[in-house]
């Protein structure tokens, strides 16, 4: 589990590397960004990331780039120090022997500094190379080489979901990128940044949202490809003829227009626009959704219920975590859950109560709520 919301100053975690045979460690590429900041990933930042993502509940490629856009936020200067102060397996302030859980500490005798906890931190800070699981160092490995595309764009910061949402409450600017098991969240710096903001490059190739260089050129090409060209092509020559007969069509029709004096504008109308005019009906005419970059790791925006990626399930469950910590298990009017919640309020109630699967909201009538303007109100309550 991280802590990493508190943002812990980084000073005094430099610590010289234990005896760890670092030199089975392969060697890394170089995390860059548009904006211009670099920093060359050394074998003691691979070591210490593993260490962590071994040990952090989530998705450990998820993990291993928040690290790196977060290095990049800050433009810091060693990725080594950043995962050991962001990640409590491995902090020393949360050792036995650290400022939180030393005798006196503040958390020396609650539950985040129980023996059993210290022991596992102990042996994730002194794991070496050899001992982290294969599939993780397979992880590092291909991150640290540009061969690991960043499932999450513009994400800084992450934790479990109980952390995240009390984080979110504080920053509502910030929102969710991934949930798998931690949160995966940007921060209001990174919210502006093009998905490929951040990348790493080593060799010649370059891993971001996606890869380019020697690691694409390699990929084998799938056997259904030319297959699917060649219906690509028979498509379009269709097209095409049906285009040209269209064509020939309407000028006859306009002939045949002129000659009794009257056209018909439908008959006349290119034959795209003839496509259009059939298919739109079945698809529904509202397209203002379109495009809105669902596949380009955009951020679901806790706080945008009527925007692009707003209307997304997930921004209804990032409100219904709110309300649940704001208004507990009391009867609320949505009116005063206005004032707690802001003024999108009412329509995420109006979307929760239609939505078909997520349930947990009841309501009730409430004559109580009479006055002269209405014959009363509708109470709700989140069922616990």
């Amino acid at each position: 589990m991280s802590y990493a919301m508190n943002k812990a100053s980084f000073s005094g975690l430099g610590q010289a590397e234990d005896s760890v045979d670092i030199s089975r460690i392969p060697s890394a590429g170089t995390i860059k960004t548009k904006g211009g900041y670099s920093y060359q990933i050394t074998p003691e930042d691979l070591l210490w990331l593993a260490r962590s993502v071994q040990h952090e509940a989530g998705n450990n490629a998820a993990t291993a780039w928040t690290y790196a856009q977060l290095l990049a936020m800050r433009r810091g200067s060693s990725l080594k120090s950043l995962v050991q102060a962001h990640s409590q397996p491995i902090n020393p302030i949360w050792r036995r022997d650290g400022s939180k859980c030393r005798p006196g500490g503040a958390y020396h005798d609650r539950d985040e500094c129980a023996e059993r906890r210290l022991v596992v931190r102990d042996r994730a800070a002194a794991m070496p190379w050899s001992e982290i699981r294969p599939a993780i160092r397979e992880t590092i490995v291909k991150f640290a080489t540009a061969r690991l595309p960043n499932p999450v764009p513009r994400a800084a910061n992450f934790a479990n979901a109980p952390v995240t949402t009390r984080y979110l409450l504080r920053h509502p600017s910030s929102a969710i990128v991934l949930r798998e098991g931690n949160w995966y969240i940007t921060e209001s710096q990174t919210n502006s940044w093009p998905a490929d903001f951040v990348t790493i490059e080593d060799e010649g190739r370059v891993a971001g949202p996606s890869l380019v260089g020697r690691a694409r050129a390699a990929t084998t090409v799938p056997v259904y490809v030319p297959g699917l060209a060649v219906l690509a092509t028979g498509a379009a020559f269709a097209w095409w003829a049906y285009s040209k007969r269209g064509v020939r069509r309407n000028r006859r029709s306009k002939r045949r227009s002129s000659r009794r004096g009257t056209r018909s504008s439908m008959a006349a109308a290119p034959p795209a626009r003839k496509l259009a005019a059939n298919i739109l009906p079945k698809w529904g005419s509202d397209t203002s959704s379109w495009g809105h970059g669902r596949h380009e790791g955009k951020p679901d925006r806790v706080a945008s219920p009527t925007r692009g990626r707003g209307r997304s399930t997930a921004a209804l469950e990032g409100f219904i975590a709110r309300a649940r910590l704001a208004l507990g298990n009391r009867w609320w009017s949505v009116a005063e859950a206005t004032e707690t919640l802001g003024p999108e309020t009412g329509t995420f109630v109006k979307r929760w109560i239609d939505h078909k699967k997520l349930g947990g909201l009841e309501r009730r009538w409430d004559d109580a709520g009479k006055t002269a303007a209405r014959s009363g109100r509708w109470l709700y309550r989140i069922s616990p």
